[in-house]
């Protein structure tokens, strides 16, 4: 199970930096004022960086998903098999289920920021 946490591990290292750059980028993006209608090159160069931060959210919605997939088998199997403790339980087990809920929390969090960034008009 150890390669298999350093797989993990690796994964996720580079998927949270990912996550920090693209969700950066879309919060730029949001706090840019809006562009008067009679700037038309302006507003589709504006678009243009819109539609490329959607892919990098969707590209970025999907890999955490395949994360999360691909641990929820064992997740729910170590749910299934194990027992409530405070004191005496078992740290790798215990990480693996930490690991896949954060992977399902950053799902949440790019899904928002995606609902976000289709709101934007302009």
């Amino acid at each position: 199970m150890s390669d298999v946490f350093s797989a993990i591990s690796i994964l996720l290292v580079f998927a949270t930096v990912a996550f920090d750059i693209f969700i950066k980028r879309a919060q730029d993006f949001q706090n840019e004022p809006e562009l008067d209608e009679s700037a038309t090159n302006q507003i589709q160069k504006k678009m243009d960086r819109k539609r490329k931060i959607i892919w990098e959210l969707t590209f970025l919605f999907i890999g955490f998903s395949i994360l999360f997939y691909i641990q929820l088998p064992t997740t729910i199997d170590i749910l299934e098999k194990s027992t409530f403790s405070i004191w005496d339980f078992d740290e790798s087990t215990t990480f693996w289920v930490i690991i896949n809920t954060c992977s399902l929390l950053f799902i949440g969090l790019t899904a928002r920021k995606l609902i976000n960034m289709f709101s934007i008009k302009r």
